[in-house]
């Protein structure tokens, strides 16, 4: 073994042929965290030291080929200053370029899904084998950045600006077909022939068959536009792109805006303009929304997962609410999942007379739960057996409200909810206003000016926000 780390080891195959394996211990997929660069560091450290080595494939232990940056690493690090950020990220660049500046020849195989950083690792390789099945993209747009590992620098000096443009601004996801038709990959090959494919373009570079360090050289240098064709190419590309992004979201403009800085330099000094723009972007509030929002979605798709395998089918769920725009959305949204009761109107009065022959404390069974906002304060009214067996009060803090159906219930999570909201408390917000009497009534608890209603349907059978 040439090196043994938690994330990565480099292992001899044949004929001077290594292996370099991403395989990250304890998690179900390839990311690049903190752990992970510190260990591609040492293993291209390891694998430049070690004379015997003629080639190296690089590969996968998971079921992906690595799904880029570990984002919930994201938000400490766009918290340091400028100056901090920007060392940080071209100290990761050097271990790209260190890889891709190594002696022998490398190959990429690309077992599965490749984003972000983990396609930006492939492009630092002399060539890429792609399984039929794999998919590759740069999304970082979606998260209002752009790729910060090279991918600006090195996709359009392997597939051509117009086409580097179209899949970064994009942020797609591509099959293999399309990354071989582009030249983003050199092959494409059946799942079971994708170590025998890349570990015979390796041997065969190592012959001298192949030119291995003609292969890299374009990533080396300047783009080969003139300046006429690179006016044409980027003024194009950034107004179409600009019209279809909208003014909210800055990203896709600003790598097309990178590349074009960063043309008429090589390498290194291509990386050092891609990495004062992705610093610019780290900072914007776009960014820190758009980062924001994906962590909450997978954190509820986390928990959603968890409790989809205890979850049972809820029998009733119903909505309060004046107006007829909130409940009856929501009521829409249950509809086909619960026996739902949506109650609509123009006041609060109007809204709560529909509930006539809806008995909330009693007729339930042992799992329904209703919730009611009084002012900053959370009124949990606990129907058991057809009866209200307990009131808790706790306190719910306000923030972005994203709908999601999930299984047989409609959640909206509001960011970051109370803690004495429990694992599996599933919660409906409708806005208007209702009357303190009549929302104290409805549930049968004490009063308070109740600007908001919120619906649980049981803990034992919903999913946790």
């Amino acid at each position: 073994m040439i090196y043994q780390g938690k994330a990565i080891t480099v292992k001899p195959l044949e004929g001077g042929i290594v292996e370099l394996n991403f395989d990250l211990k304890g998690e179900s997929v390839n990311k690049f965290n903190r752990l992970t660069l510190s260990e591609l560091r040492a293993a291209v450290d390891a694998i430049k030291a070690d004379a015997s080595v003629k080639g190296v494939i690089v590969t996968s232990g998971k079921d992906v080929f690595i799904v880029g940056a570990d984002i919930t690493e994201f938000v400490d690090n766009f918290q340091l200053p400028d100056e901090e950020l920007m060392a940080g990220n071209l100290e990761a660049n050097k271990i790209f370029s260190d890889f891709e500046d190594l002696d022998v020849p490398t190959v990429a195989a690309i077992n599965g899904i490749a984003l972000g950083g983990g396609l930006e690792m492939c492009l630092a390789a002399d060539f890429r084998v792609m399984s039929a099945t794999a998919k590759v993209g740069l999304p970082e747009v979606k998260l209002g950045i752009y790729p910060g590992f090279g991918g600006t620098v090195r996709l359009p000096r392997l597939i051509g600006c117009d086409n580097a443009v179209e899949w970064i601004a994009s942020g797609k996801e591509n099959k293999a077909e399309d990354a071989l038709k582009v030249g983003a990959v050199d092959a494409v090959v059946a799942p079971e022939q994708l170590q025998a494919a890349a570990l015979d373009l390796a041997k065969r570079a190592v012959a001298g068959e192949l030119d291995h360090k003609a292969r890299r050289q374009p990533k080396l240098e300047k783009l080969k536009l003139n300046a006429i064709e690179q006016m044409m190419a980027f003024e194009t590309a950034k107004g179409f792109v600009a019209g279809q992004a909208g003014p909210n979201y800055p990203a896709p403009v600003e790598a097309i805006k990178s590349i074009q800085k960063a043309a008429n330099f090589g390498r290194d000094k291509a990386l050092e303009v891609e990495a004062a723009g992705f610093v610019k972007l780290a900072k914007t509030s776009v960014a820190q929304s758009l980062i924001g929002l994906f962590l909450n979605d997978q954190e509820l798709k986390k928990k959603a997962k968890k409790y989809d395998e205890v979850a049972k089918d809820v029998q009733l769920a119903a909505v309060l609410g004046a107006g007829s725009g909130g409940a009856a959305g929501i009521a829409l949204a249950v509809q086909g999942h619960v026996g739902a009761h949506g109650v609509g109107g123009h006041s609060a009065a109007d809204g709560l007379g529909g509930l006539d022959g809806l008995d909330l404390a009693g007729g339930h069974g042992d799992q329904d739960i209703v919730l009611i906002r009084v002012g900053v304060q959370v009124v949990k009214v606990i129907v058991g057996q057809g009866v209200v067996v307990g009131v808790e009060l706790s306190a719910l803090q306000g923030g972005q409200v994203q709908l999601a159906v999930v299984g047989v219930v409609v959640a909206v999570h509001l960011g970051h909810v109370g803690p004495d909201l429990g694992d599996g408390d599933v919660v409906v917000v409708v806005h208007e206003d209702l009357g303190q009497d009549a929302a104290a009534g409805a549930l049968g608890v004490g009063g308070g000016a109740a600007d908001n209603v919120v619906i649980q349907v049981g803990a034992a059978h919903g999913v946790a926000v």
